[in-house]
């Protein structure tokens, strides 16, 4: 708008998710919500204006504003999918065609409304190659296990298989590495690792597993990358969102809203008070 050209910050990108939910689209955070001067992912979250988190597009891979979503009770399914697919026009930086992807369990369904409901409800994982898989007594990715109050064992087992050289496999508990033993085999050419342990439980969180790949000398110095949904554990009624989660959010979200009141390019004041 305007001359010199100003790129203006309306409409909200919330308004412009509502619009594609309003159509029966599925609307969601791009680079896991961590690029611009003040992305508003976040805020768009809590609003419930996205049903997904992009957490890699290829070349980039980020999953700390996920983990920050999940650790204040706001669980949304990971996503990943290949940004910038120029052919043959393509600078090396750039990621091939189908580098990364998602990988949704539909139960052999190939209809768009069992896509959907499959992504809804979280049974998905990401990989650029690995086959990654995760459960939590019997629970599988996108499920919630319930237990009563007290101290509990959790069995949980994750598995990794790949043609390719394995570098790391990470069992992840509320956003923090866990340590674990793994166990390492070859067979057939496929690599597979497994991770089989009992976790103590006394309080409500989530767990979920990523592993990391060699790097394929087409994509440059891009790490083969897989990231499994989360498992939520839910003990009794206790709430899954931690005071300093929330805390920090809230920090976000004024900060947020302190940059786009002030800095905010906008047509007029109604616009700017609507952001």
């Amino acid at each position: 708008m305007g001359w010199p050209k100003v790129v203006e910050n309306y409409p909200p990108l919330y308004d412009v998710l509502s619009a594609a939910q309003s159509q029966g689209g599925l609307a969601g955070a791009a680079h896991g919500g961590t690029l611009g001067q003040s992305p508003t992912a976040i805020a768009d979250a809590i609003l419930g204006g996205i049903d997904f988190w992009e957490i890699s597009n290829g070349f980039i891979y980020r999953t700390e504003n996920w983990y920050r979503l999940m650790n204040a009770g706001i669980f949304l399914p990971p996503l990943a999918g290949t940004d910038l697919p120029n052919s043959p026009a393509r600078e090396t930086w750039q990621p091939m065609l189908g580098s990364i992807r998602s990988f949704i369990h539909t139960s052999g369904r190939r209809e768009m409304e069992s896509f959907k409901n499959a992504l809804t409800h979280g049974r998905v994982f990401i990989s650029g190659g690995p086959a990654i898989e995760l459960t939590a007594d019997g629970k599988t990715m996108g499920e919630t296990l319930r237990l009563k109050s007290g101290e509990h064992r959790v069995s949980v087992r994750a598995t990794l298989s790949s043609p390719r050289t394995l570098e790391e496999f990470v069992l992840v508990r509320d956003g923090k590495p866990y340590p674990v033993e793994i166990r390492k085999s070859v067979r057939d050419g496929i690599n597979k690792w497994v991770i089989e342990a009992r976790i103590p439980v006394s309080q409500s969180g989530w767990i979920a597993a990523w592993a990391r790949g060699e790097q394929v000398p087409a994509q440059g110095d891009i790490d083969v990358m897989a990231h499994t949904n989360a498992i939520r554990i839910q003990v009794d009624d206790q709430p899954f969102a931690s005071k300093e989660a929330k805390n920090d959010l809230m920090d976000t979200l004024l900060n947020g809203k302190a940059f786009y009141a002030q800095k905010g390019a906008y047509k007029n004041e109604d616009q700017r008070a609507h952001a």
